[in-house]
């Protein structure tokens, strides 16, 4: 047998209306194109999703739609053109004829834009308006009122470490300030610690000695210690080290969540500086 005589022609595929599919004539500028993607891309159906993207790749972009023009009048579909006057106005803050990013889902929900009871229905006409855009100078206001409130928080939580001139040490946050006086002086004492807030565990602490001038206490001696106030969970206690600058840091250990305090006693060449408390809730 001949095979030659008998081969079989695979019929051409006939190529996909986009502009059907999206509901949207064949003049439709690109802002139209791209709202109706939108609405079609956010079909449950994968499918619709996917021939969304395709439509999409091949109309966004000018020398791709002008193939794919030629190629749909040649497969036998007439250009189904509308008045400009029926088509509608170009999404406000896009420039005409812009291409449309490669993905460009909508952020805030299926419904985004749409008013009550409106639905997207298959056939691809949807009766909805787009929400208006939020104006840049909103925006503008409401990110400075944020930035303000952030940085007033800020100053609030740290006026003491500002006003006396305490750095952060250890943490951003000075657990207690207080000024200790003593029969041969008077101090200013500023406690940080790692983790800030502190919680059970190891706990690293940082003191900042400073007289009542602001000026930096060095080459001090520093004794602590740890117990908890409702309890009797053993006193921990050790002597600081000294970092510079004022600054003297110790380790210790939160064994459990609850009232501790922490007593700091300072001297220098033998004679006592000053000495304090500060009281921890430990969560």
């Amino acid at each position: 047998m001949d095979h030659h005589q008998h081969t079989l022609s695979t019929p051409a595929r006939r190529l996909v209306d986009y502009y059907r599919f999206l509901g949207i004539p064949s003049n439709a500028t690109t802002d139209r194109i791209v709202e109706a993607y939108l609405i079609k891309a956010e079909d449950p159906d994968l499918r619709v999703q996917e021939r969304a993207e395709q439509a999409l790749a091949a109309l966004s972009d000018p020398t791709t739609r002008q193939a794919y023009d030629q190629a749909l009048s040649a497969n036998g579909h007439p250009p189904s053109r509308q008045p400009a006057g029926r088509n509608r106005a170009p999404v406000a803050g896009t420039r005409q004829g812009a291409a449309p990013p490669a993905r460009a889902r909508a952020t805030n929900g299926r419904d985004a834009g749409r008013p009550a009871g409106s639905r997207v229905h298959a056939g691809g006409r949807v009766p909805y308006t787009p929400a208006p855009p939020v104006p840049l100078t909103w925006i503008g206001g409401v990110v400075v009122t944020a930035v303000v409130l952030a940085l007033s928080w800020w100053g609030l939580t740290h006026s003491s470490n500002v006003a006396s001139g305490v750095p952060a040490g250890a943490s951003a946050r000075t657990l207690g300030m207080l000024r200790s006086a003593s029969s041969t002086g008077a101090l200013q004492l500023g406690l940080t610690a790692a983790p800030d807030p502190p919680r059970p565990g190891p706990t690293t602490f940082t003191l900042q000695v400073q007289d009542l001038g602001g000026n930096l206490v060095s080459a001090a001696q520093v004794t602590w210690s740890l117990d908890m106030t409702n309890m009797a969970m053993g006193r921990q206690t050790g002597q600081m080290t000294e970092l510079g600058a004022g600054q003297y840091q110790a380790s210790a250990n939160f064994s459990m969540g609850g009232p501790w305090r922490i007593n700091v006693a300072v001297g220098k060449a033998g004679a006592a500086l000053g000495s304090g408390s500060f009281d921890l809730q430990i969560r």
